[in-house]
């Protein structure tokens, strides 16, 4: 696996495991947007992305503040594997651990959820502990090429 910095962003290699990039944003009003720019700035190798990946970012970024309202920080991680990219929102303060996740019904039922459950090839929600408190995880991927399959 290889990092990178969002001043030098750049495509998967095709013989590693993708490349990673982790913001932690503080958890305020402003926490979508910081986290949509940055995404906009990872995402500048695949322009057909940005949109659809800001509007999961943000879906799923005000699903976990409605959640877990009192951590100070959100994390959102982008991995770019060669079919997909997978995005990580959470708000935890640190390593964590799953509790449980959320089935399908509960994700069916989370309005804010309602776009990324339509754009995501995949979608899980989970809950889980960061050694000091519950926090949620949301974890989506969207396909690098072509539509979402049917």
């Amino acid at each position: 696996m290889s990092t990178a910095t969002l001043s030098s962003p750049r495509t998967t290699n095709s013989n590693d495991q993708g490349e990673l990039y982790c913001i932690a944003v503080p958890a305020t009003r402003s926490a979508v947007r910081v986290a949509r720019e940055s995404v906009q700035a990872i995402l500048r190798p695949y322009p057909e992305l940005i949109d659809d990946a800001c509007v999961c970012i943000s879906d799923a970024i005000a699903f976990t503040l409605a959640e877990m309202p009192e951590h100070p920080t959100v994390t959102v991680t982008v991995w770019f594997r060669r079919a997909y990219v997978a995005f990580v929102i959470e708000d935890g303060d640190g390593p964590s651990h799953a509790l449980y996740h959320l089935t399908p019904k509960n994700i069916a039922d989370a309005p804010m959820l309602a776009i990324t459950r339509q754009t995501a090839i995949y979608l899980g929600v989970c809950r889980v502990w960061d050694g000091h408190r519950r926090a949620t995880r949301v974890y989506l991927e969207l396909p690098i090429e072509g539509q979402v399959p049917a």
